[in-house]
């Protein structure tokens, strides 16, 4: 019996392990005119010790008040970072307003900085969500 309940604890330890994480999160308040606001959000500590947000640069798209955010991501390790990555847009009320948010995989070479890039869906922008989270795999859905 006192077999079964070790058995037990190591099993649930690496389902706990194993689990996918919540991605890294960088919430911005934006406006045509720049950032007025950035907090950043840790949940995965793997991505929190090789991956860091940099700068944020906001600037007007067209003459219909959408604005384009670039973040630049940094690779702080030696080794080639696998990732995937989303842009989220709110408005002032804190609505999503995006229209897709679908993960877009990614990657950086070791040290290596980029920026990624999104436009927001329309003039009422107010903020965004960059989201950035380990690869997750493809399941078969079966069918």
């Amino acid at each position: 019996m006192r077999k079964i309940g070790r058995s037990f604890i190591i099993l649930t330890l690496f389902m706990v392990a194993c689990a996918g994480t919540a991605p890294n999160i960088l919430h911005v308040q934006a406006s045509p005119m720049g950032v007025s606001a950035k907090h950043v959000e840790i949940n995965d500590k793997f991505l929190e010790r090789n991956m860091s947000f940099g700068d944020v640069s906001i600037k007007p798209l067209d003459a219909a008040n959408s604005i384009e955010a670039q973040v630049m991501l940094k690779n702080e390790s030696d080794r080639d970072l696998s990732f995937e990555y989303r842009f989220i847009w709110y408005d002032a009320r804190g609505y999503e307003i995006s229209g897709v948010t679908s993960w877009i995989p990614a990657a950086l070479g070791g040290r290596e900085s980029k920026g990624f890039r999104s436009a927001s869906p329309g003039p009422n922008a107010a903020g965004f969500r960059l989201m950035v989270r380990n690869p997750h795999p493809v399941t078969d859905t079966g069918s």
